[in-house]
């Protein structure tokens, strides 16, 4: 039996290159702060993604740490398929923040703002899906194929694991297709999910 493997791509909005006042402060000590740290780092990227939650019924987005943007969520305005909503809940995690909408269920969220505007498509969520399953979640960007399948291999004889969400930080070394190929060869996994994350890949280290 080979894993079912499901390619979904990030609803994702990314504010407009050409507003100075739209960059993201930078973070970590300023003493990594060099060219290769601002090479790397996500300065524009304000929702990674959009989904529906059943369970609080709210439209939910995943964004990197909001630091400066907090202001600018504050002033914009936010539409379900043409309906105004508002902010339920900001929720600040380590590495990022969860911002709840109360909304209901819809198709296309719209925000709008003095600087910029987007719509992003509404997503559903999957965590139904994995219910009840042993699962893992990973980020990768480029790791080799033979490492990824070896890693999940292990995993499956160790632990038993039965489900893999792998978000893909935009690789280039192979396609998003040759991935999940791999990855449906492992023998013993049910369920993948490939998240392709075409964002920065951001600085490392001591950032």
């Amino acid at each position: 039996m080979t894993a079912h493997v499901n390619h979904l791509e990030m609803s994702g909005l990314r504010l407009p290159a050409t507003t100075r006042d739209l960059r993201r402060d930078r973070i970590g000590r300023k003493k990594f702060h060099d060219a290769a740290y601002d090479e790397g780092y996500d300065t524009d990227t304000l929702v990674y993604d959009c989904f529906f939650d059943p369970v609080t019924e709210t439209v939910k987005l995943i964004c990197p740490p909001l630091l400066n943007f907090a202001p600018i969520l504050e002033e914009a305005q936010f539409h379900v398929d043409g309906r105004a909503v508002s902010i339920a809940q900001i929720m600040q995690l380590t590495r990022g923040t969860v911002i709840s909408l109360e909304s209901g269920d819809g198709q296309v969220l719209s925000i709008s703002h003095r600087l910029f505007g987007g719509n992003l498509v509404i997503g559903r969520s999957f965590v139904a899906d994995l219910a009840g399953m042993n699962g893992v979640y990973t980020i990768s960007r480029n790791n080799r194929l033979e490492w990824i399948i070896d890693w999940l291999r292990y995993y499956v004889d160790v632990h038993g694991l039965q489900a893999v969400v792998l978000s893909d930080n935009g690789s280039t070394d192979y396609t998003p297709q040759q991935l999940g190929d791999a990855i449906a060869r492992v023998a013993g996994l049910r369920q993948a999910y490939i998240l392709h994350a075409r964002y920065p890949f951001g600085p490392v280290g001591g950032a």
